[in-house]
């Protein structure tokens, strides 16, 4: 989402999905697979510029994977993050592939908790 020209080749879809797992920049570069080198301030301008003009529904999804991006400070900073670019839709859940394993109970309640207010439609998937 850093590059304008595929912001402007996304704008006529119906529904566009985009996955965001953190909103620390070391755990981003950790959990994005990209082809080019990429960083979370540009990530997240992009995202902010797109969802001002996208007439279609817009997904956001997040998964948290234990030990890696489980923080307040990411849980905080990522509703702060969809509070501002307003999605139609947000989801969020627990990556278990790969040896993680499931993400405390208590984390799972602050994720709700925290969220319980968001001005748009959020899904648990744990």
């Amino acid at each position: 989402f850093q590059r304008k020209d595929i912001r402007d080749d996304l704008q006529g879809c119906d529904l566009l999905a985009i996955n965001l797992n953190s909103m620390d920049e070391s755990n981003f570069s950790k959990l994005c697979a990209c082809n080019e080198p990429v960083e979370l301030k540009d990530v997240k301008n992009g995202i902010k510029e797109f969802a001002k003009d996208f007439q279609g529904h817009l997904f956001i999804y997040t998964l948290f994977l234990k030990g890696v991006n489980d923080t307040v400070e990411n849980v905080r900073d990522l509703k702060d993050f969809l509070i501002e670019i307003q999605p139609n839709s947000f989801s969020i859940g627990e990556y278990l592939e790969g040896g993680f394993e499931s993400i405390s109970k208590e984390f799972k309640e602050y994720i709700k908790e925290s969220f319980q207010d968001a001005p748009f439609d959020i899904s648990f998937k744990f």
